[in-house]
């Protein structure tokens, strides 16, 4: 199944059909089921014409002679300020000068004039997969729409402004072959860091095991190559995972002994042994470790052990002031994806709500996922998905989450995610506080969470009390430093690469002009445009 394997807990279902639904579906079949569609899906992408993705046509620049942005009014995420009425440009990838004196023009150097429009950085998701369709429902009668949809993703990354995405557990083979894609100028996407398969022990998170997927699994994992390291001891974790880290950006671990699944608890973890020898092949390697950690107990072990970046926010508990100033000082990054909190905590699931969550913050945070939710967003997603995901939250008035597992339905327990919109925005502030470094992802291919909706979290952070600088900065300078890239990206500044989003107004100011991005350039290029703007491009001849 493609969601369980790539390490997540969000697992679609064939039997998440309203009108007609069959008594029940076991795991096995599920995954069988699943695991042929992950195939087939795998398979489709040796065959572009299959697609139907429509891709914008881009102007036709020739940019070895350079290209030059002018009036401008950069926004410098380092000091919150607006840098007015300058010119920056742009030559092979790189910005090679900022300047408000008007710049020497060789011939047929292309200009854009931006006229007086607001230029931010590329942004950083932290946190997704690029891999995942979103979808809750999996079957062959959706495999083209699904695969239809991957490809959709990176599309409307770098028409939401986001250049760089830190890729959080994909199916390897799948993503090379969206990569070749995007290289090879098929349709435009983001660069993508990613950590070849997430290193974790067998049966933990994501608790799903491959043997019940019987025959069919080896057809899976040579379609869309493995997902997980599902090591067995000592030996087994060093050997798979020396392999493992060649190419890659960064380790990711699952942090948790508690399963997310409804109708499920503990769950195995690592060995503290394990944690130790993954920690020193990582620093051997000179990786950082990122970890899903949604509870204390996660959070105990990987700050304990010097983890890099905590993914998620708890759901379980309240941190003291000592925790959260030991982070500061272990320079553990956190990317809360606050969104993906903000879209499982499943009302539906519950016929009244606790009064530990009647909240001001989560009343409106629960208002907020309804008129989400329950809207159309075809601009994000293939209309078919969304329909599906909606059709999910019925099952929630069938069955209790305490039963669910047992009836072969996987569906992850809303209360852990209550949980993080309890806590998540107090810790936030003491994180911020104390100097925490922190960054900006989304989770998107996750069910609800589509590609290119970054906006989500944003003006998720910004209810929760951040100013729009530290926001704009969480999503790029900060996001650049946990990537490891903030020499090279997450600011506009000379001998970086030239990721940038034009806006219309003052995001300093109005942080919802970032939802519609007027051009967006990538590694020097023009990547994207509203049609309104094309005319902006002229050809210097003087």
């Amino acid at each position: 199944m493609v969601l369980v394997l790539l390490g997540h807990t969000y697992v679609p279902c064939d039997m998440f059909r309203v009108n007609k639904m069959p008594d029940h579906l076991t795991r096995r079949n599920f995954l069988q089921k699943s695991c042929l569609t992950a195939a087939s899906l795998a398979f489709a992408g040796l065959i572009p014409a299959c697609s139907g993705l429509k891709v914008q046509t881009l102007p036709n620049i020739d940019y070895a002679k350079g290209l030059n942005l002018r009036n401008c009014n950069i926004v410098d995420v380092k000091t919150g300020k607006i840098i007015k009425n300058v010119t920056i440009m742009i030559r092979n990838q790189m910005i090679v000068r900022i300047t408000k004196h008007k710049p020497y023009h060789s011939y047929d150097t292309t200009e854009i004039d931006i006229q007086n429009q607001y230029v931010l950085p590329g942004l950083i998701d932290a946190h997704c997969h690029t891999t995942m369709p979103s979808a809750m429902k999996y079957s062959l009668t959706r495999l083209m729409t699904n695969y239809r949809q991957i490809q959709r993703n990176f599309v409307q990354q770098i028409q939401s402004g986001v250049t760089t995405v830190r890729d959080m557990g994909a199916l390897p083979l799948v993503l090379k072959n969206m990569l070749e894609k995007v290289n090879n100028g098929q349709f435009p996407g983001p660069r993508v860091k990613y950590c070849n398969a997430i290193t974790n022990a067998y049966g933990g998170h994501p608790d799903i095991f491959l043997k019940d997927i019987s025959l069919l699994a080896p057809y899976l994992t040579w379609m869309t190559g493995k997902s997980n390291l599902w090591y067995t001891g000592t030996r087994d974790l060093v050997e798979k995972f020396k392999k493992n880290v060649v190419g890659a950006s960064f380790v990711k671990l699952t942090m948790d002994e508690q399963s997310i699944f409804c109708g499920k608890n503990r769950i195995p973890s690592y060995e503290q042994e394990d944690l130790r020898i993954i920690f020193r092949l990582a620093k051997q390697n000179n990786i950082p470790v990122a970890g899903h950690i949604l509870t204390k107990y996660g959070f105990d072990r990987a700050l304990h052990h010097g983890i890099h970046s905590m993914e998620h926010t708890i759901g379980d508990a309240t941190l003291s002031a000592r925790e959260i100033q030991l982070m500061a000082q272990k320079k553990c990054a956190i990317v809360p994806t606050m969104i993906m909190a903000q879209i499982f905590s499943a009302e539906e699931a519950m016929t009244e709500l606790p009064d530990q969550y009647r909240t001001d913050f989560i009343m409106n945070e629960l208002k907020n996922r309804r008129n989400y939710i329950y809207a159309a967003h075809n601009n994000f997603v293939e209309p078919e998905i969304h329909q599906d995901n909606q059709k999910t939250l019925t099952l929630f008035q069938q069955y209790s989450c305490r039963e669910m597992y047992q009836k072969g339905i996987i569906q992850s327990n809303p209360e852990l995610f209550f949980g993080a919109l309890r806590y998540g925005p107090d810790h936030l502030k003491q994180m911020h506080d104390a100097g925490v470094l922190i960054g900006c992802g989304t989770d998107a291919g996750v069910p609800f969470i589509y590609p290119g909706m970054m906006f989500l979290e944003l003006e998720l952070l910004s209810r929760i009390g951040f100013a729009n600088e530290d926001i704009i900065r969480f999503a790029t300078i900060n996001n650049a430093k946990i990537l490891r890239m903030e020499n090279s990206i997450g600011s506009i500044e000379q001998e970086k690469l030239a990721d940038l989003v034009i806006v219309h107004d003052n995001p300093l100011i109005h942080l919802k002009t970032i939802r519609k991005p007027k051009i967006v350039i990538k590694d020097g290029q023009v990547a994207y445009y509203q049609k309104n703007q094309l005319k902006l491009l002229t050809q210097n001849s003087s």
